[in-house]
């Protein structure tokens, strides 16, 4: 019995120690169980062997509020280990199962082959490395999830998407130790998938935060004038939704649109993200079906010219094939995250024009099937002589 283990300042007591320690004088031989309230599971260390910890249960204490729980000057104490940690408890906070091998190198540390269980995600990684000269970390791996409205809550997020699958690989970096990760901080490149989703209204406190508003279309599209209930219902709904971004401390840049598609309905939007300020500054392409209940280009067309949308509208059976391709629309999504500012920008041009600050601009190019040549409609610009004109003009990608 043990009234005290400490190590390095942080205390398990009470603990029953059983097993063998012993050696030839050369290399030491340790296989030692240990049973306490926080600590529980077998260390073993076989000559020059790696440290071996495989431990049922630990719990940790509260930290004292600091950003980073872990110390850089830290690291020369560490040794070589492969570590395996059940259930891992920071104060009464559950914090997961881990598993990694921790290799000690010239520039700092090293995790290897790690896996993990966190809060809904699967986490695994070949490398996770703890610079010691700039305090710095860096992942390279992949989280993996379920339902999101699930997942979401459990790391303080607003509830504002469900999927039946979502990933998300990259490689990112920050300040500080591994577990001083905060999204403000990260710098790096990361690609996103979500499959068989729905975007929810977040009905969560003030407190939440609610990056995904960014991409909550229930939202969103109330805020577009028009009356798309057929198409949003209860949420909208998604098959697909994709994106590839660059972090950059406090920013976020979407290096390809993101990308949400349904039956029917598709949304794209490019530009920045500002993650410290929940500002927003983006492009986006809505296309929606066109169908008899929802004649949303007539509409548009209306805005800059009534007599023109008038006249889709008396003769929507001639015209309807040809004006199919007038269901995407441009938008300017400014604001927060909270009260997205959203302005329709355009019918036909269906370009999204912002490209990543630092890089060579790109112009995405419109699907198959939309028109993406021609001046762009918007309110008060010039109109066409008559409405055949314009049927004329859009018509032209056949």
């Amino acid at each position: 019995e043990v009234g005290l283990i400490d190590v390095s300042g942080i205390g398990f007591r009470d603990a029953v120690l059983n097993g063998e320690l012993g050696g030839d004088g050369v290399t030491s031989e340790l296989d030692l169980s240990i049973f306490s309230t926080d600590l529980e599971g077998i260390i073993r260390l076989h000559g020059d062997e790696a440290l071996k910890l495989d431990l049922g249960l630990v719990r940790l204490p509260e930290g004292d509020g600091a950003q980073d729980p872990l110390d850089v000057q830290m690291i020369p104490e560490l040794v070589d280990a492969d570590i395996v940690v059940s259930q891992l408890f920071v104060g009464e906070e559950d914090y997961g199962a881990w598993e990694f091998q921790l290799r000690l190198r010239e520039a700092g540390v090293v995790l290897k082959n790690l896996n993990a269980q966190l809060r809904g995600v699967a986490i695994t990684a070949d490398e996770v490395t703890w610079d010691a000269a700039s305090n710095r970390s860096t992942f390279s791996g992949a989280l993996v999830a379920g339902d999101l409205s699930e997942v979401l809550p459990l790391w303080g997020y607003a509830p504002s998407v469900a999927t039946e699958a979502a990933s998300m690989e990259g490689t990112l970096s920050w300040q500080g130790s591994p577990p001083a990760v905060e999204l403000e901080l990260l710098v790096g490149r990361a690609s996103f998938e979500a499959e068989n989703g729905r975007f929810l209204e977040a009905t969560t406190g003030a407190d939440a935060m609610r990056i995904f508003s960014l991409v909550n279309f229930s939202t969103i599209t109330k805020r577009l004038n028009f009356d798309f209930s057929d198409v949003v219902g209860e949420g909208v709904s998604f098959d697909t939704l994709t994106a590839v971004s660059e972090f950059d401390t406090g920013m976020m840049h979407f290096i390809e649109p993101l990308s949400v598609e349904g039956s029917g309905s598709r949304f794209k939007i490019a530009g920045h993200v500002n993650l410290e300020e929940g500002t927003l500054d983006n492009e986006m392409i809505v296309t929606l079906p066109v169908t008899q209940s929802l004649p949303w280009y007539a509409a548009y067309i209306a805005l800059a010219n009534p007599l023109a949308g008038l006249g889709v509208l008396v003769g929507e059976r001639v015209l309807r094939r040809p004006l199919e391709q007038f269901s995407s629309a441009k938008y300017q999504i400014s604001g927060s995250f909270d009260e997205p500012d959203v302005k329709f920008v355009s019918v036909w041009d269906t370009r999204l024009d912002q490209p990543h600050v630092g890089l060579e601009h790109t112009e995405f190019e419109a699907p198959e099937g939309e028109v993406s040549d021609g001046e762009p409609l918007s309110p008060g610009s010039e109109e066409p002589d008559s409405v055949e004109a314009s049927t004329n003009r859009g018509s032209t990608t056949g």
